[in-house]
């Protein structure tokens, strides 16, 4: 039996508000190394740095960050991220 590689990033689906900041963790399964890169899909979307920490961008929308394999670049995930505008608690699931 060959396990397949996976990441599985946390927190799952999160609404947050215009300007806000949240941290992002991902589980490579799988691997003899863990490790991920992160970044935003498009230019514009927020910017996210190497510990995962994630700031929005100034207006609202939807965004999709990726995590990758440092082990194996195959392997990705994604994570849409709703941003919503006025002042909303941060909330995941």
């Amino acid at each position: 039996i060959t396990s397949t590689a996976e990441i599985i990033i946390t927190p799952r689906n999160p609404l947050v508000g215009i300007g806000s900041q949240l941290r992002f963790s991902a589980v490579v399964q799988n691997v003899p190394v863990g490790g991920v890169r992160w970044r935003v899909k498009n230019n514009g979307t927020g910017t996210i740095d190497e510990n995962g920490v994630y700031t929005t961008p100034s207006r609202p929308g939807d965004y999709i960050i990726i995590a990758t394999s440092e082990y194996d670049p195959a392997v990705s995930a994604e994570m849409t991220v709703r941003v919503r505008g006025g002042s909303l608690p941060i909330i995941i699931e």
